[in-house]
């Protein structure tokens, strides 16, 4: 009676706790691309994940009240809890006291991708529950010879890649148990038929791929991949487009014993922003003390961190980039669980001792990702983004999207799965995810000629409807001058309207200062944008403290980095041009304090103190930054060009022959280099005759 009460407690009381912090509209990265596929029973990007789809409905249907971003909010702290409830039957099943099974469920609870994706909608949360629920059967399978629990956990498996395929790197941990649980069988109750009716039971989970054919026939508003021939869903299911092993489109690093250890370094930082290093070498130990009692399930757990940890990111090779580090938290659920389930042997080296520590590790990780959680609670971040855009859009107008996901999946929930705006025509250029208006064939022609058919369907809309682009690129239709508008480009009409950036977004320009990566990089995307406006509008103060406000929120942000740098040159260079030779030092100094080695900023910047009649502080500026590039020739060759003008003969020899070592094939240090010799020496002879 206890075990239940118990039991029951660190369900509801989990589930509360999740309820009370999870997010409560769209959230970023594909959270709303998953409440699209699940609202329209739409397919997702490739796998499509029919598993998520169909359960999410399910859930949709049972609970009919409030909007469905709510409650597959929700659907992930359900799924959370069950999970939990999980963990703690199998601490118990594994002997451990009740305030050892608690404390080692606490932990697992509070460790930071664990915590994070019960908040927001994803299929990580589900995709743990299953995981939990698999080690529940392995483990009790113990209890029993019967191959029965082998030919559920089977069936699971395959249902459950239908979900996630990360569960593939389980196997490895059915047949470590397998192999040292096989004394418990008779030799007639293995073999060739058992194996086969566990790889029976296994495609008959797998089938619930066969759902995607069924609802692509449908055309539902998301199609990716349009999987309605064999050729098709099989493409689909093995991820072709990513490059089935990878995890995301772009150049992965050469595989090398150098990018192994980077990646493994990076790994071991990753593993401990999940929960701290002591903890988890406690649970490690625990799990090798383990297999003196329990080989099977323990030697499961090893490989189920080692498969789904370091070889799983060895695998992804994924570029040495801030981004690739934000989206791989959600796959270190499984590894750090692992690792944990180790502590309940821990808890168990002494009664009271292993009691007390335990209960002492809990404490540690309660704080961790509480300022996560309640950053979600509150953010209305992607929803307003989303909403922005559609605002800005003039009716019947078309919108054509470079990236990213946020843009993607906030206006596919806000349109298909809310009804919102239903005049605006959305079109992705990768032909993807929305309606593919390039041709049946865009996807498997070469990129030059899908540049050129972008182009030239782009162009038919001219004339014909608005047309809007959410991309960063000002070049994105040749030989069309895109304006700003919002967050937008469009093509300059007489619909284009302007936008009231405080009304729109005042709440969104302000967040609770977010953790996760994928927040961050859009949070930065609001100050950002208003502060080039602000800029464009010649408001240097103002837009300069949006960018700064930029920085602050998007620190490590890869896209941020890249545009601020070419935005603050841009713009200080126009100043420059025109003549307002204050506002463009204030930005290259501006620019320089963002990026301490742009090189061409730091030159740059003695020009325009040389154009101000400041020879001195130009002089200074220049040598600064000789001595921070000492390859570059440019700053040299101004200095020589300065003491040109103060006719310092000596100096300007010198100067240019220092330009020439970095740069012999500088267009002008040579010539004028025999011209100072020239005066040099008429000086030289001048003097002497004196």
């Amino acid at each position: 009676m206890k075990n239940k009460i118990v039991l029951l407690a660190v369900f509801l009381g989990s589930f509360g706790l999740y309820l009370h912090q999870a997010a409560s509209c769209v959230t970023a990265g594909d959270s709303g691309e998953f409440m699209t596929s699940v609202a329209t029973l739409s397919l997702a990007h490739a796998p499509s994940f029919p598993l998520y789809m169909v359960l999410g409905r399910v859930f949709l249907e049972l609970v009919p009240w409030g909007a469905a971003s709510v409650r597959l909010n929700i659907f992930s702290s359900l799924t959370s809890s069950l999970s939990l409830l999980f963990l703690f039957l199998i601490a118990r099943r594994l002997k451990a006291g009740l305030w050892v099974s608690v404390s080692t469920v606490c932990l697992i609870a509070f460790s930071t991708s664990f915590w994070m994706n019960s908040l927001v909608t994803e299929v990580f949360s589900l995709n743990t529950c299953l995981v939990t629920f698999l080690l529940f059967i392995l483990l009790s399978a113990g209890d029993t010879s019967s191959l029965s629990r082998f030919f559920l956990f089977s069936f699971l498996l395959g249902l459950g890649l239908g979900n996630h395929q990360v569960l593939v790197f389980l196997i490895p941990s059915l047949i470590a148990f397998a192999w040292f649980y096989r004394s418990r069988f008779g030799t007639k109750s293995v073999g060739t038929k058992s194996l086969f009716l566990c790889a029976g039971f296994f495609l008959l989970g797998f089938s619930i791929y066969l759902a995607l054919p069924i609802r692509s026939a449908k055309e539902p508003p998301l199609n990716w991949g349009h999987p309605t021939t064999v050729s098709n869903l099989y493409r689909t299911i093995t991820r072709k487009d990513y490059g089935s092993l990878k995890l995301s489109i772009g150049d992965a690093p050469e595989r090398s014993l150098a990018n192994t250890g980077r990646h493994l370094a990076t790994f071991g930082r990753q593993l401990n922003r999940e929960m701290p290093w002591p903890i988890l070498l406690l649970g490690a130990a625990g799990l090798l003390l383990g297999l003196r009692r329990n080989k099977p399930f323990y030697s499961a757990l090893l490989a189920m961190f080692f498969f789904t940890g370091p070889l799983f990111y060895l695998l992804s090779n994924l570029p040495f980039t801030a981004q690739s580090e934000g989206i791989m938290g959600r796959f270190f659920i499984m590894p750090v669980m692992a690792l944990l389930l180790g502590l309940v042997e821990m808890g168990m080296f002494h009664a009271w001792v292993g009691t007390v520590l335990v209960l002492l590790l809990t404490a540690v990780p309660v704080t961790r990702g509480w300022a996560e959680a309640s950053s979600h609670r509150n953010a209305k971040l992607v929803y307003d983004y989303g909403q922005t855009m559609l605002r800005t859009l003039p009716p019947r107008s078309v919108l054509f999207m470079d990236g990213g996901d946020d843009a993607f999946y906030s206006l596919a929930y806000l349109q298909y799965g809310m009804g919102k705006r239903p005049d605006v025509e959305l079109h992705d250029r990768g032909g993807l995810i929305f309606h593919n208006v390039y041709g049946d064939d865009f996807r498997h022609i070469p990129k030059e000629e899908k540049t050129n058919r972008r182009e030239q369907v782009e162009k038919a809309y001219l004339g014909v409807k608005p047309l809007y682009y959410s991309t960063l690129d000002e070049k994105a239709l040749p030989g069309v001058t895109l304006a700003p508008s919002g967050f937008l480009l469009a093509v300059p009409s007489s619909d284009l309207r302007p936008i009231p950036w405080p009304v729109m977004i005042l709440r969104s320009l302000y967040p609770v200062h977010p953790t996760d990566y994928r927040t961050r990089a859009l949070a930065a995307f609001f100050p950002y944008m208003n502060g080039k406006s602000l800029l464009a509008d010649g408001l240097i103060d103002e837009g300069l403290l949006f960018f700064r406000r930029a920085q602050s929120i998007g620190e490590g942000v890869d896209w941020l980095k890249t545009n601020l740098g070419f935005d603050y040159a841009k713009i200080a260079f126009n100043f420059f041009q025109s003549g307002q030779y204050a506002a463009a030092e204030r930005v290259y100094r501006e620019l320089i304090r963002f990026d301490p080695m742009n090189s061409q900023a730091q030159g740059n910047l003695g020009v325009v103190l040389e154009k101000s009649g400041r020879p001195n502080e130009a002089r200074a500026q220049y040598e600064q930054s000789a001595r921070l590039f000492p390859h570059v020739a440019d700053p040299v060759y101004n200095l020589a060009v300065l003491s040109w003008h103060e006719k310092d003969w000596p100096k300007v020899l010198s100067y240019l022959e220092e330009v020439l070592r970095r740069d012999p094939r500088h267009p002008s240090a040579g010539v004028y280099l025999e011209q100072a010799r020239q005066r040099m020496g008429q000086k030289l002879k001048v003097n002497g005759i004196k």
